[in-house]
């Protein structure tokens, strides 16, 4: 098991790499975790922290990228390493994505959504590295698979263009702010508002008052505020009804005129 060189010229494959890399970039787009990277190195009573795992998770939706740009070398994995790195990803891969969204709360569902397309596109990678070419069944199988996290990416990249637009008709030119329920600050890029990087990851329970939402809306009228929630399902925000929240999601942010434009893509 290990690498070994491929006899195939690259250029034999470049419809498939080409496939391929437009595959990895969607799915780069649509899942890396910016703002994470952007508050490089996390500190823990002044000493920097961050556990392998963790790098492993948030370097994952780059691994697409990497492999295509390896897959234009003649080196290639074997059948049976790619094929033993595959399912080590899937069995890893699954059983953190259960543990994530088992403790997640209201996000369970998009937080398992997220960790299982993100799973295949890492397992996906590897199958990039195996020897073959698009004609080879391990070739039309890495593109199928590749595929399914590339529509998890493009519904992300959707879902915060949904956002912006309803936020825009919620406030009709009143200021407002979006922030994610429990942050206590707005969010801080464009990038913030993606379908998998706005939904909480908070527990609470539906029967109580302790509940978190995925996001809010909150709107300056002439006196109050109002506020609305982030359906993830819907893909719109919906008005939320007064109530006596333990964790009141009018604090989350301060109203501002044309938030939308005061937010950096990234």
């Amino acid at each position: 098991m290990g690498m070994s060189i491929d006899r195939v010229p690259p250029s034999k494959n470049i419809l498939h790499w080409s496939i391929l890399a437009a595959l990895s970039v969607l799915i780069a787009l649509g899942y890396v975790d910016i703002t994470w990277f952007k508050r490089w190195p996390p500190v823990d009573g002044g000493v920097p922290r961050v556990s392998i795992l963790i790098w492993c998770v948030k370097l994952a939706p780059i691994f697409p990228i990497v492999a295509s740009m390896v897959r234009l070398t003649p080196l290639r994995l074997t059948k049976t390493s790619a094929l033993l790195f595959a399912y080590i990803t899937f069995v890893v891969g699954l059983l953190l994505t259960l543990v994530a969204a088992g403790l997640s709360g209201a996000g369970g569902h998009v937080v398992f959504m997220h960790g299982a397309t993100l799973t295949i596109a890492v397992l996906a990678s590897f199958l990039v590295l195996c020897r073959g070419d698009i004609h080879s069944p391990m070739g039309l199988s890495t593109i199928a698979l590749m595929i399914i996290p590339a529509i998890a990416a493009t519904w992300s990249l959707a879902a915060g263009g949904m956002l912006v637009a309803s936020a825009r008709a919620m406030s009709s030119a009143r200021p407002y702010c979006i922030a994610l329920h429990g942050d206590r600050k707005p969010v801080s890029s464009l990038a913030n508002l993606r379908g998998l990087s706005f939904y909480t990851t908070r527990t609470g329970y539906r029967d109580s008052f302790w509940w978190f939402f995925h996001g809010v809306l909150i709107v300056q009228n002439d006196v109050e505020k109002t506020v609305y929630n982030w359906s993830a399902k819907k893909l719109r925000f919906e008005l939320l009804p007064p109530k006596n929240f333990e964790d009141d999601p009018r604090n989350e942010c301060v109203p501002q005129h044309d938030f939308i434009n005061t937010l950096p893509l990234i």
